[in-house]
Formats: structure tokens, C-alpha cells, sequence
């Protein structure tokens, strides 16, 4: 995916620059041209700002010094995607990334609670959750029916709560 398809999501983030490094002018340069836009998620500033750190974290092979994949400029877009299609009263998952360079949302309220959401592709989620003895997982595309989706996905933030 090119800097120009991640520019269709119609994201724009607008902060301050106070970085001098080579990393802060490339992301400067990122978030100008890729236009993320949080006016529509208040509640997410800090999730967005964790996005963008763990991608330039993680951008590079090898991150981890055993051959993990870089995460991809795509991942972060449908990462991005997925976050706006949350609404903003649900709990805040903790991100993370794995070493196939697939970006996490995790739900954790105990051991045997806990609901992830994985992001790697445009239009496609990958997900699993632990409700006690019951366990769930698929793989959802969010090209078509996403709010059928999103609500499959809320249903099972829910169940972690519960």
C-alpha cells in the first residue's frame, strides 16, 4: 500500500512538531501527507499518538533481534480505520504489536476474560477472546457489512466486562 491509498482513509492528525531527529521529520512528513484527522475521536488522542510511536517503533525488520516484520504503513492505516469505527464510550484496549508485524487491540479485565482484535491487512480483522471456559475467534472482512462487524466485535468487548 502506497502513501497515497493510506490518504483515502481521511485521517488528520494536527500537533505540534517538537522533534529534530530524522524519526520526527519523517513522521511530520507522514501525518502531513497521510492527513489523520482526530477531531472525531477526542477520547482517542492518546490511542492515536500510541499508533503512530508503535509504528515508528516497529517500522524496520527485525525490531524485536529475532527477525520480527516490520509493521507495515498498511496495517497502520486499517489500524487507524478500525479504531475510528469504535465508539468512543467502550473501554481503551492496549496496543500492541506482534512480531509478524500485525498491530493488536486488547480487552484484558482478568485471567480467562480477555477479547484482542488483530490488524494487519486493509479490510480484515482477525480476532479471539477467552470468556472463562468459552472461547471465541474468526476472521471478519470489514469491506462489506461493517457495522454488522463492528457489532459482532462490541458484543465481544462486552463479554469481557461482563
Amino acid at each position: 500500500m502506497s502513501v497515497a491509498d493510506i490518504t483515502k482513509i481521511g485521517f488528520r492528525i494536527v500537533r505540534p512538531s517538537q522533534g529534530i531527529s530524522e524519526d520526527a521529520k519523517w513522521l511530520e512528513d507522514r501525518e502531513q501527507t497521510v492527513g489523520i484527522d482526530s477531531t472525531n475521536a477526542q477520547s482517542y488522542t492518546g490511542l492515536q499518538d500510541e499508533l503512530l510511536d508503535l509504528f515508528l517503533e516497529h517500522r524496520n525488520d527485525n525490531w524485536d533481534g529475532y527477525g520480527a516484520k516490520a509493521v507495515t504503513e498498511e496495517a497502520l492505516a486499517s489500524a487507524f480505520t478500525f479504531l475510528t469505527m469504535l465508539p468512543t464510550t467502550i473501554t481503551q484496549p492496549e496496543l500492541s504489536v506482534e512480531p509478524d508485524g500485525s498491530l493488536v487491540f486488547e480487552w484484558y479485565q482478568r485471567p480467562g476474560r480477555v477479547f484482542s482484535v488483530t490488524v494487519e491487512k486493509a479490510e480484515q480483522l482477525s480476532y479471539s477472546g477467552l470468556f472463562d471456559s468459552s472461547l471465541t475467534s474468526g476472521i471478519e472482512s470489514t469491506e462489506e457489512n461493517s457495522p454488522e462487524v463492528i457489532e459482532l466485535i462490541l458484543r465481544h468487548i462486552k463479554r469481557v466486562f461482563s
